[in-house]
């Protein structure tokens, strides 16, 4: 399984929706699982997945899948 599709499925299983409807264009609130309390919840799987720590300013920033991709693409140095 590559990253992106590792990314994919811990965002599915903490938003607990499809993987199918992870695309780029999902964003906190448009979904009803991704609401304040599961961005937290996602947040924190990021940095335990990765071994980072995110910034309260990044994780505002980390709204969407395509700023988390971007995200983690930047910490593994992609």
């Amino acid at each position: 399984m590559g990253r992106s599709q590792e990314l994919d499925e811990l965002i599915a299983v903490t938003l607990k929706v499809p993987q199918s409807t992870v695309t780029d264009a999902l964003s906190f609130g448009d979904h009803a699982a991704w609401d304040s309390l599961t961005h937290i919840k996602l947040i924190e799987a990021i940095e335990q997945a990765y071994g980072v720590t995110i910034s309260d300013e990044e994780m505002l920033e980390l709204s969407n899948v395509q700023a988390i991709r971007e995200f983690v693409g930047k910490v593994n140095g992609e």
